[in-house]
């Protein structure tokens, strides 16, 4: 186990690190055009890889093998092939100045108010036990560092970490996101933010991936009766074969890119308008790599595990039962 001080001075730390940028970028003119403009904004579409990236994907992995790729593969094959489409929702979104998907969905009937409320309704259900997730998932990898807790060490008034962690996300939103929503201006800071945490996120997920790759070479090199290297990295995804489910998930994550609210607001609201060509390769790159960067984890994961058991927590458990403090800090 880690420290709690340690982790909470970390995450402190690396908190600070986000406001300042999105505090310092909120300082230029609002119609101030950055020349690595279409760089954040594919960066922050990739905002689509959450902590089910970090944690699900592994998981569902070590128990469906390929069924994985198919969140990845709905928001690639949209990409690629319907650019077009895209770039016409894009523009549209400009024309109609919308500032939400509800908004957009009520625009296409006259702009309808009751429209409106039912997308926003129907929105707000679907996303409240999503985030819900989220915020469990971060409270879950800080537990998996520093063990099991009721409380965060030195902050005993606190129920629990979901709670600090809601609060301090809560802030952050308030400060840099919800004070102006207006559709001719962009929330530069927060948008440099979170292309700072995509990279952060690659980063951190290839360092785990090279990780789980030695411990692979490692037990192929150090075992008599270990098959290759490369039979241990797919054996988690032999046994696996198309389903119809497969399919239902790449169209429904197809329709996730385009109709899930912060998605639609980075990529429609925070746009210039001219960016989608660059952030369709560069988007399907983000996720392929990611999706690659999953397999020797598993791999790995279900090697030194002895099974799938916990496999949502492989990127956090591999390093810290190879001692590996810093990757492990890194990662969470």
């Amino acid at each position: 186990m880690i420290s709690q001080d340690l982790i909470i001075l970390f995450t402190m730390g690396y908190l600070a690190i986000l406001f300042y940028i999105a505090y310092r970028q909120d300082q230029y003119p609002v119609d101030a055009y950055s020349r690595y403009q279409p760089l954040i904004y594919t960066l922050s579409i990739t905002i689509y890889c959450t902590s089910w990236t970090y944690f699900g994907a592994v998981g569902n992995a070590s128990i469906s093998g390929w069924d994985y790729f198919s969140i990845y593969l709905g928001p690639i094959l949209v990409f690629m092939l319907m650019t077009p489409f895209l770039r016409k929702l894009i523009t549209v979104s400009k024309r109609q100045k919308t500032t939400t998907i509800a908004d957009f969905i009520a625009t296409r009937y006259g702009k309808s108010h009751r429209v409106a409320a039912i997308a926003t309704l129907i929105a707000l259900i679907g996303t409240l036990p999503y985030i819900a997730l989220q915020i469990k998932a971060i409270a879950g990898a800080y537990e998996q560092l520093a063990g099991p807790a009721t409380h965060v060490a030195g902050l005993s008034w606190f129920p629990d970490t979901a709670f600090v962690i809601s609060i301090i996300l809560a802030v952050f939103t308030i400060l840099f996101g919800a004070r102006t929503i207006d559709a001719s201006e962009h929330h530069r800071g927060m948008m440099h933010a979170i292309a700072l945490e995509s990279v952060v996120k690659l980063i951190a997920f290839l360092i785990v991936a090279a990780l789980a790759i030695s411990i692979i070479l490692d037990i192929s090199l150090h075992s008599t009766s270990a098959p290759d290297p490369i039979t241990i990295m797919l054996s988690p995804f032999n046994d696996w074969e198309l389903t119809t489910g497969f399919f239902t998930r790449v169209i429904l994550a197809a329709a996730a890119i385009v109709v899930l609210p912060r998605q639609f607001h980075v990529m429609a609201v925070e746009g210039k308008g001219d960016e989608i060509n660059s952030a369709r390769w560069g988007f399907s790159i983000y996720l392929l790599i990611f999706s690659i960067a999953v397999i020797p984890i598993v791999a790995a994961g279900i090697q030194t595990m002895e099974g799938p058991e916990n496999a949502d927590l492989f990127v956090l458990s591999l390093p810290m039962i190879e001692g590996s403090t810093v990757i492990a800090m890194i990662t969470y």
